[in-house]
């Protein structure tokens, strides 16, 4: 949920966030969005739908990556690999 995001996000420190778009209480969206006014943090969303619409949306919010369900671990570790450096 994002409720839980952010209080994990208050409770630690984290280089990337791996979100579903779709949530119990929000979006991964508003999720990202209320996380970076803390801290700046690199979003990677997970979302069952990969249309142009959703791609643009998540780079607007800020996120680096999105990634269409079921996702491959191969891709995520690609992903991750680049955001280190």
């Amino acid at each position: 949920t994002v409720a839980e995001g952010v209080a994990a996000f208050s409770a630690s420190t984290y280089d990337v966030v791996i979100t579903d778009l779709g949530l119990p209480d929000g979006t991964g969206v508003e999720l990202l969005r209320e996380l970076q006014q803390s801290a700046p943090v690199t979003g990677i969303a997970l979302s069952g739908y990969g249309m142009e619409a959703d791609l643009h949306q998540t780079k607007q919010a800020g996120f680096t990556a999105h990634l269409t369900k079921p996702i491959k671990m191969e891709e995520l570790l690609t992903i991750l690999s680049k955001v280190e450096r």
